[in-house]
Order: C-alpha cells, then structure tokens, then sequence
C-alpha cells in the first residue's frame, strides 16, 4: 500500500514537472515563413537559429528564460525563434548573416541585438527596442522609481510638448533608442533637490549626479543636442566588455584605459592604478570630461588584440579611435600620480606624446596577417587534435601530390635527356664509320691508279 502511494506521489509530480515545461517552452514560439506577414502584429523578439549551432544551443535555456521573463501581462512581446536553415527565405529578408542572431522586429522597424546574451541584457534589450523613445512621468514616484533603475538617463523637464527643443529631443532618442533612456516630465514633478534655470531644459543623471544642457549663445539646435547627448552618454569611469566597446569607441573621445586584474588584492598597485582614474574622470570632470573617456577593462586579452601588441598588467593606454593610434605611459604605474598623468594627457590631446600603430596600409596589412594567425592559434587552443588533422591531413596530400608531379616531370627529363644523346651518340658513330670508309676507298683507289 505504501509503495503505491510512492509512485502515485511521484507519477503526481513527473505531470507536474513536464506540465511546466510545457509552460515554459510555450513562452517561446516557432516561426515558420508565415512570419513575413505576422511582423506586422505586434512586438517581436526573434532569435534566427540553425539546430547545428554550437552557440544557439548553448543560448537556449537563456531563451527560454527570456521567454518566461518576457510573458507578464501587458507586455506585449512576443518571444520567438526560427529555424534558417529549413526558411531561408525569411533569414534573407531580414538580413541575417550568422547564427544566432537576434532581432526586435515591430512592424517594418527592426532593431539588431549586438550586447551580451544574458537574460538580463536580452530582456533590457527588447524592453528599450518596443519604445517608445521617450517615456512620460507622470508623478515623483516614477521619477524615483526610474533614478532606482537606471546608473544613466536623459530627462526632458517642460510642459508643452511641441515645442521645437522637444521635437528635437524626440528625434534624437528615436535615433539611440538602444543606447540610452529618455524620460520627459513636468518641472513640478521634481524634487526641491534638482534644480533647473528654466524649462524647457535637458538634464543627464548619472554619476550619483545630474548635469544640464548648456546651449552655445542659448540657441539649442539639434546638432547641438546631439553633440550634448554623445558626450553624456556613458558614465564618467566605466568597465570596457566585449558588448560595450564598440559604443565606448563610438564616444568620439580619447580612450583612457587601465588594464588590471580584478583576482589581485586591493592593496596592490592594480587598486591605486584604478583609483587615480577614477578619481581624474569624477573630480576632474572640467579639465579632462571633453576629449576623455576614462575606463577600466579585466582583459588584456582585449587590448592586446586592439593594438597587435603586449602590454603589462597593471598599465595605462590611451586610444584614439578615429586614427587608431595608441599611447603608453613611460612611468611605471607604481610611480604615476595625478600631476603626471595630467602631463601625459595634455600631451596626447596636443599631438606631442609618441603615438604607436595607426591606420596605414602596411598596418592594415598587418593586421589581417595578425588576425588569421591569431584565429588560427585560438582555434588548435580549444581543439588541438581536430585542427591538427584538418591542417596536416591536407598539407601531406598535397606535398605528396607535388613530390609525386616533380619526380615524374624529372624522370621524363633525364630519360627523354639519355635517349636524345644515345640517338646522338650513335648518329656520331655512324658518321665516322662511313667517313672512314669513304677515306679507304679513296687511299684504295689512288693505289689501285698508281
């Protein structure tokens, strides 16, 4: 009696497990083709696929996840996934050119995911792509709530919205609708805290702070604006990763770096290194905030990479991304202080500092010499044996394949070589034989007339 109630208890309890995982694997939905007229209802989140895809199977279980994090009542946002390899031709419509590769599609506006692949980032990523661009708050409770959320947000503070300073703050948060937020509210919704001259006013938060559009000669332009809003769009001191390199290079500034190793312990110079950053990029944000980034990346890997190069860890490398050229410190990280440093800025930003790599084409050259052997050595580190066989196997065929034509292309030679002087030989041979006997019977006939 026992045992039965054991496997009527454990059979309740394997329905229960498959029935969520129905439920789970019924957050993410599988297109078909039919999905080149479904874009157009509603909001979709799309991972394009192919099943022999190392790298889609390990983001499966991400995906479900999302899925499940994405399916709250009123958020609209269809989690899917679709096979490109069994419908080439939805891949082709939207441009897809690896796998995976991951899409917000609303309607005709399809946005591209190229930041990490956690749940978090995936998540974040759809919920900025389904808008809108700029979000209304409407009480100091949303504007907590949003200042909670977010290290970094734009707020317009005015109260008519057709005004040409918001139209143009519209346009622009259309346009970087996947880099940044934007809010708008009314200047009595804040706090007695924040304070602006006068609405309508554009306001940065970040920085356990907030900073104010300034327009040149008080007439605000979109180019201006927009100038404002790439130079405020990233933290003053923040960590380089694979997903955000691209937009910290896109900044258009100097690239401060400080290569260190989080393992170490604090008390070492890769602490005070960090520290003398960070404090240049928060305290000395008037001198150094218009043409610097200050950043810190745990993978010199990275940089090394960037630069086709080695650098020391711990170190300071400042880049420029428009010209590709790089700049190291002569002092020891041990020994640089905030005076020195300060020299050794002003001397990159006036053109005096040795600059090293730069976009010539012998570096270019260079570069793609670089990153094949590098591809290659990276690819026999994770399979050794593999590559071993793909590269030897074909090497010994062909270098067989060619010993093979060499050797019977000189064969044929020495032989055609031996017969043609036989035939030669022989011919000689021949020639003296009759001129000898045409000398005999010449000396035969003189005697023979005498």
């Amino acid at each position: 009696m026992l045992l039965m109630m054991r496997c009527d208890v454990l059979q309740a309890v394997m329905c229960f497990m498959c029935v969520a995982l129905r439920l789970v694997k019924g957050h993410v939905l599988e297109l078909d083709d039919r999905f080149l007229q479904a874009r157009h209802e509603g909001n979709w989140l799309v991972q394009f696929y192919a099943p022999w895809c190392g790298y889609c199977k390990r983001l499966a279980p991400i995906w479900s996840d999302v899925g499940t994090a994405l399916s709250y009542p009123g958020s609209n946002i269809r989690v899917a996934k679709l096979d490109c390899t069994r419908y080439s031709n939805v891949a082709d419509e939207f441009n897809v050119r690896g796998f995976p590769t991951i899409k917000f599609v609303q309607g005709d506006k399809v946005y591209t995911h190229h930041g990490g692949r956690t749940k978090e980032d995936l998540v974040q990523f759809a919920e900025r792509a389904k808008g809108p661009a700029v979000r209304q708050l409407k009480s100091k409770g949303q504007f907590y709530n949003v200042k909670g959320q977010h290290d970094l947000f734009f707020l317009y503070i005015g109260s008519d919205e057709n005004c040409p300073v918001y139209e143009k703050y519209q346009r622009i948060a259309e346009d970087k609708l996947l880099l940044n937020y934007f809010y708008a509210t009314k200047q009595e919704i804040l706090p007695n805290d924040i304070t602006v001259k006068s609405a309508p006013a554009i306001v940065v938060f970040k920085d356990n702070t907030y900073y104010t559009y300034e327009a040149p000669d008080d007439l605000p332009t979109k180019a201006s604006i927009l100038e404002w809003v790439n130079a405020e769009s990233l933290p003053a001191f923040i960590k380089v990763t694979s997903s955000n390199l691209h937009e910290i290079a896109a900044a258009g500034k100097f690239l401060v770096i400080g290569v260190l190793d989080e393992k170490v312990k604090k008390t070492s110079q890769h602490d005070r290194l960090r520290t003398l950053l960070e404090q240049m990029a928060l305290h000395h944000r008037q001198t150094f905030h218009k043409d610097f980034q200050f950043a810190w990346i745990d993978d010199a890997e990275t940089i090394n990479n960037i630069i086709m190069s080695t650098v020391n860890v711990p170190s300071v490398i400042v880049l420029n991304p428009m010209t590709q050229q790089y700049y190291l410190t002569e002092e020891k990280p041990s020994h640089l202080t905030l005076q020195s440093m300060s020299s050794f800025l002003t001397q990159v930003k006036n053109g005096t500092a040795v600059a090293y790599g730069g976009n010539g084409i012998l570096r270019r050259i260079y570069r793609v010499f670089y990153e094949f052997i590098s591809s290659a050595v990276n690819i026999w580190l994770e399979h050794p044996i593999i590559t071993t066989l793909i590269v030897s196997i074909p090497t010994l065929m062909i270098s067989f394949m060619c010993y093979t034509i060499c050797t019977t292309e000189t064969y044929d030679e020495d032989e055609i070589d031996e017969e043609e002087e036989e035939e030669e030989d022989e011919g000689r041979a021949a020639m003296e034989t009759e001129n000898t006997q045409d000398e005999q019977q010449q000396v035969t006939g003189h005697l023979k007339s005498e």
